[in-house]
């Protein structure tokens, strides 16, 4: 039989590690896979099965006799002291398993409560009210799912019964109501009917356990269908994308390239058509970066200062690598490249022969300030078209965001962009 490691590194046999539970092995980083998620639902399942199992025989006893004997209320605390431990080492919300350290101590802790809580059990019922034990083969069916979901062992109820029935511990409970019949003169009924208990749990177990693992199944298969959803949806979209933008880009090239079937563009002209081109679907891949949430601060700025640089402008100044690393939210992303998209046009519009682009993190005031700064001799910045990338641009981000100011040799434009929250040093 295979077998874990504990926390000390050592070799821990699998039967321990069910017996020693699914608190022992838990950490504290969860998942979202389907096995986590039923795992998780099953826990308060095995606390009601607790309770349930616990309550009948008091129910019962409560019912049948009309006061109770000292011998009934030794026996009703024994069960509540089994149900206390109980929910103490399996209930995750509880610590106390994993306080203890070793696996060894956890499960010799539960091995007596389920001894105690049996004892007290058998003890408070008789004949076949005795068989009101099934709660206790749910709670068991969930116990075990969860150390199996933990432990990354998948325990099915056909393998459960088989071990169980070739098992030593099987064997031992046989052999202890023989010789309890022989010793102790108890009747054939009665302990047929403890034994039944026993096959009772089993099979209860069992069933729990197919259950969950059924669950697990549709759920993993739920979310295989949805993700390969997702990704024909994926792939259809780029389709369309590579059909709508590349190829039509391309072919509006070729007939550019091409012209009458006589005379065709200089090199120069098809050098600059490419450059726009690669441009275009740097802009488009930027996007898609975008829209898969954070994104740095390098990659919105990149396009733009390698289009200045294809177009001969000289770069003076640019962010530093600490302002280049920060990862911003999608919305933010989206504003600092439409405002470098106008920014950055317009110089080389006015075919400014040089270029300082600064970004700076303010956090204290919550945003980032985008500048540029040109050579292109300035001009009047009191008055902005109407309609026009400045104009637009300043009512997208307020009076107040937008600042334009003329230098000696060109203009400087900064923009001020709030954020939600502040960014980030690592993509998740």
């Amino acid at each position: 039989m295979t077998g874990v490691r504990d926390a000390g590194a050592h070799r821990v046999d699998l039967w321990l590690a069910f017996v020693a539970g699914p608190r022992v092995w838990m950490d504290d980083d969860g998942d979202d896979s389907p096995g986590s998620i039923v795992a998780e639902l099953a826990a308060p399942v095995e606390g009601a099965a607790l309770l349930a199992g616990s309550s009948w025989p008091i129910i019962w006893t409560g019912a049948s006799v009309a006061e109770l004997s000292a011998r009934a209320v030794v026996l009703v605390g024994g069960l509540a002291t089994a149900g206390v431990l109980a929910f103490v080492v399996s209930v995750p919300s509880h610590r106390l398993a994993s306080r203890w350290g070793t696996p060894w101590q956890v499960a010799a802790l539960r091995a007596v409560t389920v001894f105690l809580g049996s004892a007290s059990f058998a003890g408070l019922t008789s004949g076949w009210a005795m068989l009101g034990c099934w709660p206790f083969g749910v709670m068991v069916g969930c116990d075990l799912y969860r150390t199996g979901a933990t432990l990354g062992v998948l325990l099915g109820a056909r393998s459960m019964l088989r071990r169980v029935t070739l098992s030593p511990v099987h064997l031992g409970i046989v052999v202890g109501l023989v010789l309890t019949g022989l010793v102790t003169r108890t009747s054939p009924t009665r302990l047929v009917v403890l034994y039944l208990m026993v096959v009772v749990v089993v099979l209860v177990a069992a069933v729990t356990l197919s259950v969950l693992h059924g669950s697990r199944g549709r759920l993993e298969g739920r979310q295989q269908r949805r993700e390969h959803l997702l990704m024909m949806r994926e792939h259809r979209r780029r389709s369309h994308w590579l059909h709508d933008d590349v190829c039509s880009e391309l072919r509006f090239l070729r007939m550019r390239v091409e012209s009458d079937g006589r005379h065709f563009l200089p090199a120069d002209e098809i050098v600059g058509e490419l450059d726009e081109l690669d441009h275009r679907l740097r802009l488009r891949q930027l996007d898609e970066v975008i829209g898969s949430g954070g994104v740095r601060l390098a990659e919105v700025i990149q396009p733009f200062l390698r289009r200045a640089q294809q177009r001969g402008v000289q770069i003076f100044e640019s962010p530093t690598l600490e302002a280049g690393s920060l990862v911003v939210e999608a919305e933010v992303a989206r504003q600092i490249k439409r405002i470098l998209s106008v920014f950055v046009s317009n110089a080389m519009h006015a075919h400014t022969p040089s270029l300082w682009l600064r970004i700076e993190q303010r956090p204290e005031q919550g945003c980032i300030i985008v500048e540029v700064e040109d050579e292109a001799g300035g001009f009047d910045v009191t008055e902005l078209p109407a309609g026009r990338g400045l104009d637009t641009l300043r009512a997208e981000l307020g009076p107040d965001a937008l600042t334009l100011e003329r230098t000696g040799r060109g203009t400087r434009a900064r923009a001020l962009v709030h954020m939600s929250r502040y960014p980030r040093r690592s993509l998740p």
